[in-house]
């Protein structure tokens, strides 16, 4: 089974193929150049270095947030279009969660993405029995999160938003930081997530799949005024 995942919510964007639980290309580029101008070369690179036609993927994997909001929309997008093209499956799945799926602790884990002036995308979650639960996920002023981190007994932070977290938060008595290299690159698993969805037939459609974003748009906030 092959497994092709997007992210490009996140401030380091990837395409990864994974085949028969192995993952066979795994391309990441930061976001110097903008989403929509890196999304399909990067794509094309994929797919001509495996030597692989989108039409062998049997599943879609795409970040759905929350993140970028322009870069969401774009990833959202286009793979749902070529999902649609090749009549194959898809599975939108958390950025937060993705990001938490990489630790393996009996930690409450809190995944971060930065929302700007203090307030982070937040979503704590917990292995139970094998499986990642999620307790929540929403967006979070700094005083709010160190109130929530002082409530449990031992937390791993994970995500690209530790580098601007407070010292008082990163160092305080019950926190872990998840290892550097698992701040960025969520591509694998994606592609692992998607397939237990798929395994369980929990797949979402090409018309009901949309963006995570938390919290409105600037563009929808400055509609509103």
């Amino acid at each position: 089974m092959k497994i092709l995942s997007i992210d490009t919510s996140t401030m380091m964007s990837s395409i990864t193929i994974m085949e028969d639980n192995r993952i066979i290309g795994d391309y990441n580029i930061s976001q110097e150049e903008t989403h929509s101008e890196m999304l399909i070369p990067l794509l094309k690179r994929a797919v001509d270095d495996l030597k692989i036609i989108l039409d062998e993927i049997d599943l879609f994997a795409v970040a759905s947030g929350p993140g970028s909001f322009t870069g969401l929309r774009i990833g959202m997008a286009s793979i749902k279009a070529i999902a649609q093209v090749f009549d194959k499956p898809i599975v939108g799945v958390s950025t937060l969660e993705a990001m938490a799926f990489s630790i393996l602790n009996n930690d409450s884990i809190i995944s971060l993405i930065d929302a700007r002036g203090k307030r982070y995308y937040t979503g704590m979650y917990k292995w139970q029995d094998n499986k990642l639960v999620k307790e929540f996920e929403e967006i979070l002023k700094e005083s709010e999160l160190f109130e929530i981190i002082k409530q449990q007994n031992s937390v791993t932070l994970v995500g690209e938003a530790i580098d601007v977290l407070s010292d008082e938060i990163k160092n305080y008595e019950n926190v872990r930081l998840s290892h550097p290299g698992l701040n960025n690159g969520i591509g694998r698993n994606l592609c692992v997530i998607a397939k237990e969805r798929f395994e369980n037939n929990d797949l979402d459609n090409y018309f009901d799949l949309t963006p995570s974003y938390l919290r409105k748009s600037q563009a929808e906030i400055n509609l509103n005024k």
